[in-house]
């Protein structure tokens, strides 16, 4: 599975992972000198902590949800150690990980209020549902490109009327100079 927050277990309880400073400082593999692919691989877990080959199989992969806190068993290769996990949980700062925890589970539960969020009751006018993600997808690209392809012609046209506008000035000012050009003209001619 690999997502956030995956850890490796020894089945005694010993969790091992990328805290927050490995993951902000970017902890190098010891065998490439390189940041790992992932911070949630659990091979990359267990290289960086020397715990290679045969080794690794010898360890259980988990991932944990730590907004929902729900715990997965991604594979069970030793003694399921589970009850000791979620004890050693206990200990890892998801404040730093993910910021304020608990602020998060709290607008969680306060979306579950607005009934459409929790599936129930009428949705707000000019929300639309969609069957799939892909469709989902869809609508919002022709959407984007509908916008951009609108704002590329308001823009044109904006240009068009501050060019014509431009055009109009310029034949007026030329209009005017030649009128007091010939006004100029036809007084000296008076006068003469």
């Amino acid at each position: 599975m690999c997502s956030f927050f995956s850890f490796i277990s020894d089945g005694k309880g010993q969790i091992k992972y990328f805290d927050y400073e490995q993951r902000k400082e970017g902890a190098k593999m010891p065998d490439t000198g390189e940041p790992p692919e992932s911070y949630d691989s659990h091979t990359s877990i267990a290289t960086y902590y020397g715990i290679t080959g045969a080794k690794e199989d010898e360890w259980n992969k988990w991932e944990y949800n730590p907004i929902t806190e729900k715990l997965t068993l991604d594979k069970l290769n030793t003694t399921n150690d589970r009850t000791q996990v979620l004890e050693a949980l206990k200990a890892v700062d998801f404040q730093a990980l993910c910021g304020d925890v608990e602020r998060i589970r709290e607008l969680i539960r306060c979306m579950l209020d607005v009934h459409w969020f929790a599936n129930d009751g009428q949705l707000p006018e000019g929300v639309k549902l969609f069957d799939t993600r892909a469709a989902a997808w869809a609508a919002a690209r022709d959407a984007a490109w509908a916008a951009a392809r609108d704002a590329a012609g308001a823009a044109a046209r904006a240009a068009a009327r501050a060019a014509a506008g431009d055009a109009a000035r310029a034949a007026a000012w030329d209009a005017a100079w030649d009128a007091a050009r010939a006004a100029a003209g036809d007084a000296a001619w008076d006068a003469a």
